[in-house]
């Protein structure tokens, strides 16, 4: 018989009770378990050996522990442990039988692989470790009734924890496989014991990077200290993926599930990794045998509960209703109906999904979008709407005139298309005008008789155009301008003989740059019948956009994002004698929406795609387009006469650009937009501010590639790289082409040449912090510069590579992205908004915040979930159909679905049955020759797991 298709399980579930669906499970279904990990024992950060169902209780003299100081048995821990495992043991030897330690949480595994701190017994943790889990072999080596010998023939190791609040420390993956051959060496080889492991899932290298020290390609090739593989097995708990405190989701879905196989393919497969000295025959992948249940009704309550698959079934037979514990923890039920319902299969894990009193969900799939950037995409096996980006709208209050023309125009300018633009939801047209700059042009004169050429400017005047105002009062004008360009956006004249100016002071984070059209406000001022405008040429930028004026006693820019339209129909349920449950009293409404962290406000991003149907970019490239020209001196207009081309001319000479080499556009081998090129794709402007510069890119040939920031000109400022060949971080200080290294160590995660790698630095205050994907390289005090002003900024690459994102953003002003508002009934609910120290938002809409982390400003000083969550209103019930507009006020955000629900209760429900079991199972063996499937755990599952297994005896 094949040694695969194995079912392993654990005892989180066994107790004393016989008709415990535990005990029931392992008496009918013994012979198709091929092993069971007893997990009953927990690891301190001292290394003391405790019991998980007492808990250590540390204050109490710690309690929990199996062994005393002097290493006697405390027999309260060992009888809390159920004594019908021991005689399952005895019962089912056929079942390989492994005392399963488990160590969890960062704050005990940290120490635990440190092994620093002598504990009170004398004893380094690891040490402590050793010895103590060879007195616990000794202790569960026979029935502590019977004496029987208890056949334990292995040890399973579970060393859990997450990184992520630990997001510096490095080398741990190293020091979990030294850990590993301690315990080898001094437990598993002198007692002949199976060894076994369990890891997180993980579906890349440092992919996810909180569970990084389970290094798959290190626990692959490592070897104890007789050059055998360091474990005979490993369980990987490809389980979880969405679990009791995240959003609701399946467990295992599918695509994860390959991800991770995929990822553990290539590391353990010798085919894959010939350093490796597992196979895939010795890994198994995981299930869960549970499900959960999350309430979406209560704001107070967040947390999901796991279900069994007994419990599905109950509530689908409608043997259940929602209930919350009082103070004396007391169930109390809830006034509503004990309803039978079905449950649907999730298309992505073959997991049942059921909806207990829910009446209607509003998917983010079907809703009518509105807005510009409002847009519907997919991630994770999840469709959501957002907002990518605020437009202006413009609310003016009690408007006395909308000037779409001037009245007369002259001089040098150029006219443009019609505009057709809102003023308080009505159309007008506006026909703008571009001012620009006189030329100089050839001339002749004579001199002595000979004809002498010459340059002099044009005989036209700058341009000028007035518009008449018929207004009495006091009143903000608000002119309708374009800037193209950071030199084309100003603007200049008289307002009723009055000077004003628009543009000449603009902070880097001006939101409005690169608009076809945008509204600004020029200031207040009094009209008493008569007034006008008077738009002077000398006074503006070449090239600004000027389509018109509004006169107004109110104006708020009034950014928005979009919007999601939703009809929703609540129609009554049928009781179990077939007549209708009547409607709940009161409705909520539960969004699911995930929130984001304030960003620093976008100054320039660029993911290239738009350029592929830029005809002028395709044939011509980036560098010679305004945003990335490359640095060169050019022929302009000027003053220079120059007949050199056999024909008459005026010309200057201009020196600008920062970028080099050359920067085609095109998508990459599996059709992701790219910049292309060798060189220095650099930004053609140099900001003043504090900012972050980062970009996401893939070296193709050679070493070094980074990110520039701070340049005052091509050859000049600060360069962040990586290299690939050494595996080291440098920054460097470029000056007149000099390159000076200023700071460099080794990066602890070395990255594979034509792998993406995102670099990010954030110049504050004079000060660079420098960032590897996530990772803080360098002091975490940042490195002194010469310089305060953000400056020029884009990538360095000297061999070919590609640039996926180009992101360049201020530190002086941050993007909340978190606000959204209900509008049902003529009602507006308001949701999302955080409470902050002394923050107040500028007219734009940004926090007023500069510096480099805006989460230090919130009351709640927490980061958001990277995960949906709900936010919950109550609603008076209603049958029939009802019209709901969900608002974006911030961009950023995700909304995946609206629930309509009964106010008393309402759930979503995920559990796998038997089908999802065998769906995984057959992908783990058939697919990927893994040994089977880790089911977690042993009596929550659908018994019919157990019926497409084969026997073990």
């Amino acid at each position: 018989m094949s040694d695969n298709r194995r079912i392993i399980s654990w005892t989180l579930m066994a107790n004393n009770n016989e008709s415990s669906d535990f005990n029931r499970d392992i008496r009918k279904y013994n012979h198709k378990i091929y092993s069971i990990g007893l997990h009953e024992f927990g690891i301190s950060r001292e290394g003391y050996i405790y019991n998980l169902r007492m808990g250590l209780q540390r204050d109490n003299n710690f309690a929990g522990r199996f062994f005393r100081g002097d290493g006697s048995v405390n027999h309260i821990a060992r009888n809390s442990v159920p004594v019908m495992l021991e005689q399952h043991i005895i019962d089912y030897p056929h079942i390989e039988w492994h005392l399963q330690p488990v160590c969890f949480g960062w704050s005990s595994v940290k120490p635990l692989l440190d092994n620093e701190s002598v504990n009170p017994e004398g004893r380094l943790p690891q040490n402590q470790l050793s010895y103590e889990l060879n007195l616990l072999f000794d202790l569960f080596s026979t029935s502590r009734n019977t004496g029987t010998p208890l056949n334990i023939i292995g040890l399973e190791l579970d060393i859990e924890a997450t990184m992520s609040g630990d997001p510096d420390a490095i080398g741990y993956d190293d020091k979990f496989v030294q850990l590993l051959q301690k315990i080898k060496q001094e437990v598993v080889i002198p007692r002949n014991l199976k060894y076994r492991i369990n890891t997180f899932a993980q579906w890349g290298r440092n992919n996810p990077f909180y569970y990084r020290f389970h290094n798959y390609e290190k626990l692959a090739e490592a070897s104890d200290h007789q050059g055998n593989a360091l474990v005979d097995e490993i369980q990987i708990m490809t389980y979880d993926f969405a679990w009791s405190g995240s959003a609701p989701g399946a467990s295992t879905p599918v695509y994860w599930f390959r991800n991770v196989a995929n990822w553990a393919k290539k590391c353990f497969d010798p085919k894959e990794n010939p350093k490796s000295k597992l196979s895939m025959d010795k890994i198994f992948l995981g299930s869960a045998g549970y499900g959960v249940r999350w309430g979406i009704f209560n704001p107070e309550e967040r947390q999901g509960r796991n279900i069994t698959f007994r419990n599905l079934i109950g509530w689908q037979n409608g043997y259940y209703r929602h209930f919350h514990q009082n103070e004396d923890g007391v169930y109390v039920y809830h006034h509503q109906e004990y309803l039978q319902q079905a449950a649907f299969e999730d298309f992505h894990s073959k997991n049942q999904i059921m909806l207990p009193h829910v009446y209607d969900i509003l998917s983010a799939k079907y809703g009518d979008i509105t807005g510009h950037s409002t847009a519907r995409d997919y991630y994770n096996s999840k469709h959501f709407a957002t907002t990518y980006s605020r437009s202006q709208q413009g609310e003016f209050g009690n408007v006395v005139a909308v000037l779409t023309e001037p009245d007369t125009i002259d001089g040098k300018f150029a006219p443009m298309a019609p505009l057709t633009k809102k003023v308080n939801n009505q159309d007008y047209i506006f026909n703008g005008f571009i001012p620009q700059r006189r030329q100089f042009i050839p001339k002749f004169k004579t001199e002595d008789g000979q004809v002498v050429k010459y340059c002099d400017l044009e005989e036209v005047s700058e341009a000028s155009a007035i518009y008449n105002v018929q207004a009495s009062g006091t009143y903000k004008v608000i002119a309708l301008l374009g800037f193209p360009w950071y030199s084309n956006a100003r603007i200049g004249g008289t307002i009723n003989g009055q000077s004003f100016n628009f543009g000449s002071n603009l902070p880097d984070y001006y939101p409005l740059y690169f608009k076809q059209s945008h509204w600004a406000e020029l200031g207040t001022y009094t009209f008493n019948g008569e007034g006008s405008i008077i738009i002077n040429g000398e006074a503006c930028d070449s090239g600004v956009h000027i389509f018109g004026f509004v006169l107004s006693q109110t104006y708020k820019h009034s950014f928005q994002g979009g919007a999601i339209d939703f009809n929703t129909n609540v129609q009554p349920f049928a009781k179990k004698d077939k007549s209708s449950a009547p409607i709940p009293s009161n409705l909520v409404l539960s969004l699911e929406v995930l929130r984001q962290d304030a960003r620093p406000a976008i100054l320039w991003e660029d993911r290239f795609g738009h350029y592929l149907n830029d005809d002028f970019v395709v044939e011509n490239g980036l560098h010679n387009t305004t945003y990335y020209l490359r640095y060169g001196t050019r022929t302009t207009n000027g003053a220079t006469f120059d007949d050199s081309l056999g024909y008459d001319r005026c010309i200057g000479t201009i020196t600008s650009g920062h970028s080099t080499g050359t920067w085609q556009v095109n998508n990459d081998a599996f059709g992701s937009a790219s910049a292309v090129g060798s060189g220095d794709l650099v930004f053609n402007k140099q900001f003043i501010g504090n900012l972050q510069v980062e970009a996401t890119l893939r070296l193709e040939q050679g070493n070094e590639v980074g990110v520039r920031f701070g340049g005052t000109a091509h050859d000049n400022g600060y360069i962040f790289i990586y290299n690939y060949s050494t595996h080291r971080v440098r920054l460097v200080h470029q000056s007149g082409g000099t390159m000076t290294t200023v700071v460099q160590e080794a990066y602890a995660y070395p990255r594979t040449l034509g792998e993406r790698l995102t670099l990010k630095v954030q110049m504050y205050n004079g000060r660079a912090y420098c960032f590897v994907g996530t990772v803080r390289v360098f002091s975490s005090n940042g490195i002194a510069l010469d310089r305060t002003a953000g400056g020029a900024c884009g990538v360095y690459s000297p061999t070919p590579a590609r640039v996926y994102v180009l992101g360049i953003s201020t530190l002086d002003r941050w993007e909340p992205m978190e606000k959204f508002e209900i509008q049902v009934d003529g009602n507006i609910y308001k949701f999302g908004e955080e409470s902050r120290n002394n923050i107040q938002y500028d007219e734009w809409g940004y926090l007023m915040y500069s510096g480099r982390n805006e989460i230090n400003t919130r009351v709640n000083p927490n980061q958001f979930p990277k995960d949906y969550t709900f936010h919950i209103q109550e609603i008076s019930g209603f049958q029939g159909s009802k019209n709901l507009k969900i608002k974006f006020v911030d961009p950023g955000l995700w909304f995946a679905n609206c629930y309509v629900g009964d106010a008393q209760g309402c759930s979503i429900m995920y559990a796998g049955d038997s089908y999802t079991f065998n769906n995984l199972m057959n992908i783990a063996v058939e697919e990927y020759g893994a040994k089977g499937i880790g089911l977690w755990t042993l009596g929550q599952e659908d018994p019919q797991v157990f019926e497409i297994v084969p026997d073990t005896k």
